[in-house]
């Protein structure tokens, strides 16, 4: 039996596995531990910011800030589309089983995008 472990390496380094759609726990568990690389890369950061300011760590603490924003307008906007399209499709179908789900899908998307990013981007410098 393969570890977990490998298993979540093997998604995010190896091409051959990116063709393949990993399990929604995968994924969460792979936003979790991208989440924690940003967490212990950026909070040296904003202490050592504190100490002694520069324009890297002022830019850096910025766009912190608005990344965060930009994600939950994102995720809002993306959530509200998915309902409104979503309303006009329930009166003839009704409510499936799925919907929460997608709309789930649909305001995680952005911030998702925005972890992983950061993750990729923190890890390089």
């Amino acid at each position: 039996m393969i570890p977990m472990a490998f298993t979540f390496v093997c998604y995010s380094t190896h091409s051959y596995f990116k063709e393949f759609p990993m399990s929604k726990p995968a994924e969460l568990l792979t936003d979790a531990i991208a989440t924690g690389q940003v967490l212990s890369i950026r909070l040296p950061m904003l202490a050592m910011g504190m100490v002694s300011p520069s324009k890297g760590s002022q830019r850096e603490q910025i766009r912190m800030v608005t990344e965060k924003m930009e994600a939950l307008a994102l995720g809002t906007i993306a959530v509200q589309q998915y309902w409104l399209s979503a309303a006009f499709r329930i009166w003839a179908t009704g409510l499936s089983s799925t919907d929460m789900e997608k709309a789930f899908d649909a305001a995680y998307a952005p911030m998702r995008k925005t972890v992983r990013a950061n993750a990729k981007r923190l890890s390089r410098t």
